[in-house]
């Protein structure tokens, strides 16, 4: 799923003139942690049990910048993983595999979890107003 999602930005962002390495492995960074988040938010939803509450660190501005650094290293592991030798393999099986019109699977595989993660997480936020 991860090096489906991978070409696919990679040649999604290659046709623009961007390097289709690094915004594909932000891509796949980013399903990652939506993801996991999405599973934190069921697992929340469903049991009233909180597995990883995000830390606050006082301001808006210092949150972000705290949780961008700490991205930083995971956006590098994945460039260097998804190296040139690696990327024009995976390229070579994403064309015999997939072929060219493939919206609705990457709807289902980076698109529905961003969508799925804020609702349960606005639903939740408005849900425990209620019961204040």
């Amino acid at each position: 799923m991860y090096n489906f999602i991978y070409c696919f930005f990679y040649k999604f962002w290659e046709k623009r003139g961007s390097d289709g390495r690094l915004t594909g492995s932000v891509h796949v960074l980013i399903a990652l942690l939506t993801q996991i988040l999405l599973i934190r938010e069921i697992i929340e939803w469903i049991t009233g049990y909180k597995i990883y509450s995000l830390h606050s660190f006082g301001e808006y501005g210092t949150n972000k910048t705290l949780y961008f650094f700490g991205c930083i290293p995971l956006a590098v592991v994945f460039f260097l993983f998804y190296n040139r030798k690696r990327t024009k393999y995976l390229l070579k099986l994403y064309h015999i595999e997939y072929g060219k019109n493939n919206r609705v699977r990457i709807l289902c595989y980076f698109v529905l979890p961003i969508i799925a993660v804020i609702t349960l997480g606005v639903l939740r936020q408005n849900f425990g107003n209620l019961s204040d």
